[in-house]
């Protein structure tokens, strides 16, 4: 059954780290821009559509989801509409009160993924939707790990990244001034880490500014076959 909270519930402090690697315990960077960027991102273009679609298309009826930076909650929100048991995590505490009025259905925590430490074989699905890139390149192997581990044999892994190479604080519209940490890949760099960590049936798409990919985590049977 679904958990509906008012407002996010916060995770331990000693467990929260913020994107833009201010000193812990520093304000988010999204906190600065949450209402113009939710306002923005309020409804999602046909590539994000679609890829709703193919996920959960992947899943069990009713089976559990965690939104890996949700921002907003738009996602979790549809997620949530559509009958599976959400949770969603966000370093930003105003993107996680925004996202908790929003998707009423699902369980909002105050939470860094890097941080995050759920029970191995938690969700039947696991997407993230445009926030891995705000990781250090050295960091992702390990978050990677992180979501194998808290999926179950058999689900399904959605991300999408900015393309393309090196990594540091961009500018854009959102931060005017002021600089987001993004690190950018290519397809082939995040196949390596993600065939390390154990997922399979990799599916890749990829335009001038994003790579996307669905993966799965290898079943039970597919590990003692091996």
């Amino acid at each position: 059954m679904n958990t509906c909270l008012a407002a996010p519930r916060t995770a331990r402090q000693s467990d929260i780290e913020t994107f833009g690697y201010r000193e812990q315990g520093a304000m988010d960077p999204y906190d600065e821009i949450a209402e113009i960027y939710s306002e923005r991102n309020l409804h999602a273009n046909e590539a994000v559509r679609a890829a709703r679609r193919h996920f959960i298309a992947r899943l069990p009826d009713g089976g559990r989801v965690i939104d890996l930076g949700c921002g907003n909650g738009r996602d979790l929100s549809y997620f949530g509409h559509k009958g599976f048991q959400c949770v969603g995590i966000d370093s930003s505490k105003k993107l996680c009160s925004i996202a908790a009025a929003s998707a009423t259905t699902a369980e909002v925590l105050h939470l860094d993924m890097r941080a995050m430490k759920f029970p191995n074989g938690s969700f039947d699905g696991a997407w993230s939707s445009a926030s891995l890139h705000h990781l250090k390149r050295i960091e992702l192997p390990g978050v990677i790990q992180k979501i194998a581990e808290l999926l179950k044999h058999g689900g399904v892994f959605f991300a999408s990244l900015k393309r393309g190479e090196g990594e540091g604080f961009e500018v854009d519209s959102y931060t005017k001034s002021k600089g987001i940490y993004v690190a950018r890949y290519e397809q082939e760099e995040l196949g390596e880490v993600l065939s390390a960590s154990g997922f399979i049936e990799l599916e890749f798409s990829v335009d001038q500014q994003w790579v996307s990919f669905f993966a799965t985590k290898a079943r039970e049977d597919d590990i003692d076959g091996s």
